[in-house]
């Protein structure tokens, strides 16, 4: 790779920036846990769900293990019932991550990159057994 690369060490890496992937980097970040999280948040829903769809499931789900910042919290905050969202719209969702990532700790961080590539080690305990395939190495957790 061309230019020069900074080394980030991360004990939880995260590949992916979903609503799941966002909702245990708070929880991790929270536990005092080093996160690294790889994506844009929410990129995959924000580009790819055509606007206008609604979420299949209700109104009684969070993303906040912690039970703070939760969808009900944010939508009292916002005066707005769950009787007035069924079914919850995209944009509600949307609205309604975007507002948790805001009270949850920042944790998102780039791994070593070049325009065209992400270099990633992985440390294994010496009894993790280590395979060779198409000349990638792969770590057996």
């Amino acid at each position: 790779m061309k230019g020069s690369l900074t080394m980030n060490h991360t004990s939880f890496l995260i590949i992916g920036a979903g609503p799941y992937s966002i909702a245990a980097a708070a929880y991790a970040k929270y536990l005092g846990v080093d996160v690294i999280i790889v994506g844009k948040p929410l990129d995959f829903w924000k580009t790819n769900v055509p606007r206008g769809m609604f979420l299949r499931s209700g109104s009684d789900w969070q993303l906040d293990a912690r039970e703070v910042a939760t969808f009900e919290a944010y939508l009292r905050q916002r005066g707005v019932t769950t009787d007035q969202i069924k079914p919850v719209p995209l944009e509600t969702f949307l609205d309604y991550a975007s507002w948790f990532m805001g009270h949850r700790p920042r944790s998102r961080r780039n791994l070593d990159s070049s325009p065209n590539a992400i270099l990633l080690t992985l440390e294994c305990s010496p009894s993790a057994p280590i395979t060779q395939s198409n000349s990638r190495t792969h770590h057996s957790l």
